[in-house]
């Protein structure tokens, strides 16, 4: 039996911390609560926030080499109230940021081979008679490889 942290649960808590690390502008980003979960923005107790969603993994069997090398795409989507017209460019700032903050350390302390952000897009979803909400969205790879028989060492 395996006992530890695996490599992807190292991974995991790295982009949290990185997502943690983001300080602003604009001044909600200096405030966002953040969440580490499966759903969407409409359904978080508080806004503005950052949700990290991992979407699984593909998986390359490299039992002649004694690794497994994983591509492991997580979706950062961050959801603000869009009461007033400057949404747009505020969003797209905290998309910029989360991006920059998840480039710094694309090794994922020491875990990872790269970390790509694959593509930013950003949406505003107002709601007849309730808040309305705009919100962003990171997609990113991480490629990394663990050994066959021991997911709790990178290699």
């Amino acid at each position: 039996m395996v006992s530890g942290t695996t490599v992807q649960e190292a991974i995991t808590l790295n982009m949290l911390e990185a997502l943690e690390a983001i300080d602003g502008p604009p001044d909600f980003a200096k405030r966002l609560t953040i969440y580490r979960m499966g759903g969407n923005i409409l359904g978080v107790p508080q806004l503005p926030c950052a949700i990290l969603i991992d979407a699984g993994a593909d998986e390359e069997d490299g039992a002649a080499n004694g690794t497994i090398q994983c591509s492991r795409r997580f979706d950062v989507v961050i959801g603000v109230q869009s009461s007033d017209s400057g949404w747009a460019a505020d969003i797209q700032a905290v998309c910029a940021d989360v991006a920059a903050e998840l480039r710094r350390d694309w090794t994922r302390g020491g875990n990872a081979h790269t970390t790509r952000v694959d593509f930013e897009d950003i949406w505003d979803a107002p709601a007849e008679g309730e808040q309305p909400v705009a919100g962003g969205h990171v997609s990113v790879t991480v490629i990394y490889r663990h050994l066959y028989t021991d997911p709790t060492f990178a290699v």
